[in-house]
């Protein structure tokens, strides 16, 4: 093979390699001679993205104001309904519709009646478990409930033992717990739920009372006039 001839390109001192130009010298012509064409494509595709941007733009700013309101309409409504849920749920529990079923079968009555003549320690005082479970004990009665412990232990007044431990409870609260009542939210809300079920109680006492023993001797064990325990209870809830 042959000696190759010089580069066309006189300042250049390669080897021929294309059409009479070495490599880089025939990568420059070809540059130039489709710079022209190259720079037009790219303008043309430039342009066409810019046109693209501007309309996204236009149609983004047209319709922002649309969906943040919807955006903002809808965020509002699921607030609401979950304030609305929330409201219903509480109004629920301080009715008792959310209370536990009590078990009615002997043995469970006889280890409920034992839990009423049990001291109060000090830190159920200032627990809310512990008023909530007497919240739903208190709400799950009816008379029917209270006959059946009449019946058990034989008892004309088979709601005393309730009654007396409810007012036991609350003299408690006031003498050892108020201090935390005050400074516990949880524990005033969970307050608020056993005073709503000793109202509970105290009703449905005085129904069993009125059928069993006539109504004035019922005015007379569950009257209008405040007793100190539940002067004591209204005390604690304002």
């Amino acid at each position: 093979m042959g000696r190759r001839e010089p580069c066309k390109n006189t300042a250049c001192n390669r080897q021929s390699r294309v059409k009479g130009l070495c490599g880089p010298c025939y990568q420059q012509d070809r540059y130039k001679a489709t710079r022209d064409k190259r720079l037009k494509v790219a303008k043309e595709n430039h342009k066409l993205r810019t046109a693209h941007r501007e309309k996204v733009l236009k149609e983004f700013d047209n319709s922002r104001g649309v969906r943040v309101t919807s955006r903002m309409l809808s965020l509002q409504a699921l607030s609401a309904a979950r304030r609305a849920e929330e409201r219903v749920t509480s109004l629920m529990t301080n009715l008792g519709m959310n209370a536990p079923v009590l078990q009615r079968d002997n043995l469970s009555v006889i280890l409920l009646l034992e839990e009423l003549i049990h001291p109060i320690a000090r830190a159920q005082l200032t627990s809310p478990n512990y008023l909530r479970y007497w919240g739903g004990v208190f709400f799950g009665m009816d008379e029917t409930y209270l006959e059946a412990v009449g019946i058990l232990l034989q008892a004309d007044e088979p709601w005393k033992l309730f009654v007396d431990f409810a007012n036991r409870l609350t003299r408690s609260l006031h003498k050892e717990g108020a201090e935390a009542l005050r400074r516990s939210q949880e524990l005033q809300v969970a307050y608020r739920y056993y005073a709503s079920a000793r109202t509970h109680l105290l009703h449905v006492s005085y129904l069993l009372c009125r059928r069993r023993h006539g109504r004035r001797t019922a005015d007379e064990v569950f009257g209008d006039k405040p007793t100190a325990v539940d002067e004591i209870h209204a005390l604690l809830l304002h």
